[in-house]
């Protein structure tokens, strides 16, 4: 455990000092992640946790709900809209000729999706 500790601070602090990409492979540390959350939810679970069984109910119910939550609103079809729209006539009412948009990289498909049909509101 404390070589996986060290493994993952090494990788944080040279990142720091720009030496690694670690937001661009945090998937490499999935793995060590899910050891240890799985480790951490056997304790819980087996009753080894010196704290009450309620707050270890607590404490799992906390860790997953978000995630069923998410899953179950994609699943449902409740997925979040894209408001691009309004950023587009904001951008032609305000951009003058010349002007760079950077745009989010996790947005770029939208933009260019709907900005050949955008027509601003005057």
């Amino acid at each position: 455990m404390i070589a996986s500790a060290a493994i993952v601070l090494s990788a944080v602090a040279a990142s720091a000092f720009e030496r690694f990409p670690f937001g661009a492979r945090v998937i490499m540390f999935i793995a060590l992640l899910l050891i240890f959350l799985a480790e951490g939810i056997a304790v819980l679970v087996s009753g080894a946790w010196r704290g009450s069984r309620l707050s270890a109910i607590a404490l799992l119910v906390c860790f997953f709900y978000f995630p069923i939550q998410k899953t179950a609103g994609l699943i449902a079809g409740l997925d979040e809209k894209e408001h691009i729209r309004p950023a587009l006539n904001y951008l032609e009412q305000k951009a003058a000729d010349g002007d760079i948009v950077y745009v989010y990289r996790g947005t770029w498909i939208a933009v260019d999706y709907y900005q050949p049909c955008y027509e601003p509101v005057a």
